[in-house]
């Protein structure tokens, strides 16, 4: 009794550990820390900071008209001041430089079209002429803008970056209408799809192959008590392994 006991505290223990088990997405777990070209990736990042990034596409027919630039310019005042968020680029937020009689100055890109001070045919004739905007904020014919949205350092909490990608769909969808779409790529993108997709595996497939483990031991050994005897085992053997992961700090 004493032993039983003694493995049934332990399990409790380490089961729950896994609770606070994260499951990592990043690539840096598969190079080695000790690496020269790791070393000099960590320390570019400690330098020039995090090099997480979203690319959100904004497609419609025409990103030149009020209603589609006031669109832009909200979306990319209002991804600023989400959490997370280091800066936010857009075409409604974009320096362009351009000729005065005695050097150049900088000025917004988009500046005066808001205030009808310039015409959005201007504007458009401008900024797709110019090859700073051009494929990298703007595609060729004008119909798609590009807002870059630069992360915070990730971590290994992926609760709050998929919190961050969630706020962020559900921000998108209640902006879409029939001729405007938005599509998101980008490394935290990815990540949040590969953790929601593990998960999602793990609830589909785990009860499927212990629902097959019980009926194959049941089948060999035609004993309900060596059915629970075999998958005790098997579980604690689990919960042990995940635990122990947990507990030493090596997810």
């Amino acid at each position: 009794m004493p032993i039983f006991l003694g493995l049934l505290l332990i399990t409790i223990v380490l089961g729950l550990a896994i609770v606070e088990l994260p499951i990592d997405p990043s690539v840096d777990t598969l190079f080695s820390k000790n690496s020269k070209e790791y070393q000099f990736y960590k320390q570019y990042r400690e330098r020039y900071g995090s090099d997480e990034m979203l690319a959100i596409a904004m497609a419609t027919d025409d990103i030149f008209t009020v209603r589609n630039i006031e669109i832009l310019k909200t979306l990319t005042d209002e991804l600023d001041q989400f959490p997370h968020t280091e800066r936010v680029l857009s075409l409604a937020n974009a320096i362009d430089i351009k000729h005065k009689f005695l050097g150049v100055k900088t000025v917004p890109a988009l500046t005066g079209n808001l205030e009808e001070s310039r015409s959005f045919q201007k504007a458009k004739e401008e900024i797709l002429s110019n090859e700073l905007f051009v494929h990298n904020l703007i595609s060729k014919d004008g119909k798609v803008a590009n807002i870059l949205v630069f992360l915070e350092k990730p971590s290994k909490n992926t609760s709050a970056s998929g919190i961050f990608i969630e706020k962020l769909k559900s921000f998108l969808n209640n902006l879409e209408r029939e001729d405007l779409k938005f599509y998101v790529a980008g490394a935290p993108m990815e990540q949040y799809e590969f953790v929601r997709l593990i998960r999602r595996d793990q609830l589909t497939f785990v009860p499927l192959i212990t629902v097959l483990l019980v009926l194959t031991t049941l089948i060999i050994y035609r004993s309900l008590a060596c059915v629970i005897l075999c998958m005790s085992i098997v579980f604690m053997t689990l919960i042990w392994t995940f635990g122990a992961i947990s507990v030493l700090g090596q997810d």
